[in-house]
């Protein structure tokens, strides 16, 4: 299951590169646009910065037995977290794209493959 940690952790970690990259690909791809550096800016911070630092929170969790559960449950929390953000903004907007459905059910998947990856951390 630790196996589990670090595609876990190469997806975010691809996600980060590519908001640092490509910052507007990135928002693009759910239906987004950027207009101005601002928004470039706060790409990068938020998926690009994010993504990084989670990928190699989650590459280090195996090695490190004092916090390495206690990464891997925030960041499998977070990913619920990000659900359930999706959830009120569907019902707030009246909307789901397909695309964020797909990317839900991605979230989905990945957090509770970590909580399950967790016990073999301890």
């Amino acid at each position: 299951m630790i196996s589990i940690i670090y595609i876990v952790a190469a997806l975010f970690f691809g996600m980060g590169v590519c908001a640092f990259i490509a910052p507007h690909w990135v928002i693009e791809t759910v239906g987004g646009f950027i207009v101005d550096a601002k928004g470039r800016n706060e790409v990068r911070a938020v998926y690009g910065g994010f993504g990084v630092v989670v990928a190699g929170m989650l590459a280090a969790a195996p090695h490190v037995p004092m916090y390495g559960p206690g990464f891997v449950m925030a960041i499998a929390i977070a990913l619920y977290g990000m659900v359930a953000g999706r959830i009120v903004s569907a019902i707030l907007d009246r909307a789901f794209a397909p695309v964020m459905v797909l990317i839900m059910v991605v979230e989905i998947v990945g957090a509770t493959a970590l909580v399950f990856a967790v016990r073999n951390l301890g």
